[in-house]
C-alpha cells in the first residue's frame, strides 16, 4: 500500500510498524492502519519522544508546539504510545492521564483509536505517534 501520509518528522515506515505490533497489548494493528489509510481525507503524522518525569506530556507537547492547528482539524486520529518494558521508570497513571486529557480536548466529532505497545530500544524514553486524517 502506498503511504500517502504527510510526515512532519524524519521518514517512518508506518505500515511495517503496525504489521509488527504484537498482540496482547492495547494495540493498534495493521487492520486499524489499513482502515485509517483507506478513509477519505488528508493524512498527517507526528512523532514525539521524551525522557524524564512527564515523558508523555513532553512528547505530545513537543508535537503540539508547532502543529496544533493541524491536529485540531482531525476527524480521525490514531495515537500510539510506545515504551520499553525494561525501563527503570515504568509508565505511571499520572503520565497516562495526560493522554485522556489530550483526547478530551479534541473536537467532539473526532474518532480516536489508541494503543500502547513496547520497544525495548527506548530505555526510559517514551515515543508517541499521532496519525490524523482531515476530511
Amino acid at each position: 500500500m502506498e503511504s500517502n501520509i504527510i510526515q512532519h518528522h524524519e521518514y517512518f515506515d508506518f505500515e511495517s510498524f503496525y504489521e509488527t505490533i504484537r498482540k496482547g497489548y492495547i494495540s493498534i494493528d495493521n487492520h486499524d492502519f489499513d482502515l485509517f489509510m483507506n478513509t477519505e481525507g488528508v493524512k498527517h503524522s507526528f512523532i514525539g519522544m521524551a525522557d524524564g518525569e512527564n515523558r508523555i506530556h513532553d512528547a505530545v507537547t513537543g508535537i503540539l508546539s508547532s502543529d496544533s492547528d493541524i491536529i485540531r482539524q482531525a476527524s480521525t486520529m490514531i495515537i500510539t504510545v510506545i515504551r520499553s518494558l525494561e525501563a527503570k521508570q515504568p509508565l505511571s497513571i499520572k503520565e497516562m492521564q495526560f493522554i485522556t486529557d489530550f483526547l478530551s480536548n479534541l473536537s467532539s466529532g473526532c474518532e480516536v483509536i489508541w494503543g500502547l505497545t513496547d520497544d525495548s530500544s527506548l530505555g526510559n524514553k517514551v515515543k508517541v505517534i499521532i496519525l490524523i486524517n482531515i476530511k
